[in-house]
């Protein structure tokens, strides 16, 4: 059985988590996306990284390039369109039994798709290990999926909001909870997505 551990990068702007991205033109577009097919037991097989080029808002906010470490540079340089990004995506995807996620990057991935006019390619939403992390009482307002390494006895390096740590991180983490029995089956994952963002009190997100 092999995984795919996902990651969403996606436009923001100061204050738009609070507010649900409300701001006039504020939009959840896509434009880091990473993922890291595991083995059986979270060690990493095959992994990617892609930047994205947003179709409404091609201009990433300061705030935004802070957060993940991606410059409006290195976007125009090596971004490409979602489509073409969600089908490198699909195709490794291809090659996994599920995929996880933290916790609301499949309502993401379905904004994008509409927002681009493509189809959502996936025939279910994916795993949520967020649930997971609050049964075992991880203080989520101080360790993100980017921080999850460093719950294990082998942290990473690198840089949270970075789109591959982050899948990297997470893996980590599942990886240690496999071998300790706290993840049993993906199965225990549930697949709804979140009608609102977790991390704020925001009023609900409606891709």
């Amino acid at each position: 059985m092999k995984y795919l551990v996902t990651d969403t990068e996606y436009t923001t702007w100061e204050g738009a988590l609070e507010s649900g991205w409300a701001g006039p033109g504020q939009h959840r577009e896509i434009f880091q996306l990473g993922a890291v097919l595991t083995d059986s037991a979270f060690r990493e097989i095959e992994s990617v990284v892609i930047l994205v080029r947003p179709k409404i808002n091609p201009m990433l906010s300061d705030f935004a390039q802070r957060l993940t470490g991606v410059s409006q540079i290195q976007l125009e340089q090596y971004g490409i369109p979602f489509p073409e990004a969600l089908q490198k995506f699909a195709v490794l995807a291809a090659k996994a039994s599920s995929i996880i996620c933290m916790s609301g990057d499949s309502g993401v991935f379905r904004e994008n798709c509409q927002l681009n006019q493509v189809a959502f390619p996936f025939a279910q939403d994916f795993h949520q290990l967020r649930p997971l992390l609050e049964r075992q009482r991880v203080d989520l307002t101080q360790f993100s999926s980017g921080d999850l390494h460093k719950l294990t006895p082998t942290p990473l390096t690198g840089q949270t909001h970075d789109a591959l740590h982050d899948c990297r991180s997470m893996a980590t983490w599942l990886h240690h909870a496999k071998a300790q029995g706290i993840f049993v089956s993906v199965s225990d994952l549930p697949t709804e997505i979140p009608r609102g963002d977790p991390r704020s009190r925001s009023r609900p997100i409606n891709p």
